[in-house]
């Protein structure tokens, strides 16, 4: 199971931002797990962000 944090969020409509740390190989089956425990579609927040 990938590692998770979660902070504070200081501005904006958000109250609590969860961070999601995997690797590459086991990113797809990690956002996968969190939709079947939020019961919601993943979406992405930063469409030009690049690790």
């Amino acid at each position: 199971m990938p590692v998770w944090g979660i902070r504070r969020v200081h501005c904006g409509p958000e109250i609590l931002r969860i961070t999601l740390y995997c690797s590459f190989d086991n990113y797809e089956d990690a956002v996968r797990l969190y939709e079947m425990i939020l019961q919601k579609e993943a979406t992405m927040q930063k469409s030009n962000f690049c690790v």
